[in-house]
């Protein structure tokens, strides 16, 4: 079942930045995190949608990725960059991992930041 996160666009004049934050501990048995988003209008129809491939740990040396003090490691990672919403409103993301196991140890959170992009694109 994948995780839902609604939020409200209201300057549509305005590219915003999409991060995926994920948190993991060594414990997390793959190197990567597979996802698929799906962004939705207010009404549930789907505007688009991708599969994601993130590194979590280094692939030649299994050194933790990501930034943290403990063993635990955090991650801010790009989903989606200079987007253009098309009307204010609500929006909903949806984020579903395609990894080979249902329940995935080792990842204590996940979550999205929405921001203004700061790269200065023409619409």
């Amino acid at each position: 079942m994948p995780l839902a996160f609604n939020f409200n666009v209201q300057d549509t004049t305005q590219a915003y930045d999409v991060y995926l934050l994920i948190e993991n501990t060594p414990q997390y048995p793959y190197q990567n995190f597979y996802l698929t988003y799906y962004l939705k209008d207010n009404s549930l129809t789907l505007l688009t949608t991708e599969l994601k491939n993130y590194l979590l740990f280094e692939p030649k040396t299994g050194k933790p990725l990501g930034k943290g003090w403990t063993k635990n490691k955090s991650h801010e990672v790009i989903m989606m960059k200079s987007h253009y919403f098309t009307h204010p409103g609500t929006y909903r993301l949806e984020l579903d991992q395609f990894m080979r196991t249902e329940i995935l140890s080792g990842i204590c959170s996940i979550g999205i930041k929405i921001c203004r992009s700061s790269q200065v694109t023409n619409k």
